[in-house]
């Protein structure tokens, strides 16, 4: 089994449909100040990644739409891919279903290269961020954080 190494990419990749798996795979959140200037550490990611694969939710629009699941690993094309944090990003291995209308938009925006990130649901924990401001800026350092779905 080769495993697949670390997808330098920063917008998802569509590695297969089949008639009943349609594979996606990419970063969820990568350790950068984000459109909303917040800055997820990926420790922070590592420690939540069990709640966020325990629930398995990949949601549609940042609505509690679910169109898929997220697949802790799966050999796809005779490589080795994994739902795991890096040092700097979280990536994510989803396989979005064909059974409602927002999952078969989901698969064609996908395919159309018009859906191409994740983007992470979660809540802060108590006391799990602190403003931080350097020459780029002010920040919210998340460091603690739960995740619901993807």
């Amino acid at each position: 089994m080769d495993e697949i190494k670390p997808c330098p990419c920063d917008s998802i990749q569509l590695l297969k449909s089949y008639d009943e798996h349609f594979y996606i795979y990419g970063p969820a959140s990568i350790e950068i100040k984000d459109k909303q200037t917040d800055k997820i550490r990926a420790s922070a990611l590592d420690a939540s990644l069990s709640q966020l694969i325990r629930r398995g939710r990949l949601s549609y629009g940042h609505q509690d739409i679910i169109v898929g699941e997220i697949l802790t690993e799966a050999m796809i094309g005779g490589k080795l891919y994994k739902t795991h944090v890096t040092h700097d990003r979280m990536m994510v291995l989803g396989d979005i279903w064909d059974d409602t209308e927002a999952s078969i938009e989901a698969r064609q925006k996908s395919t159309d290269g018009i859906l191409k990130s994740y983007s992470i649901s979660g809540q802060i924990r108590k006391g799990g961020s602190t403003r931080v401001c350097d020459a780029s800026g002010c920040f919210r350092d998340i460091f603690k954080i739960d995740q619901h779905a993807v």
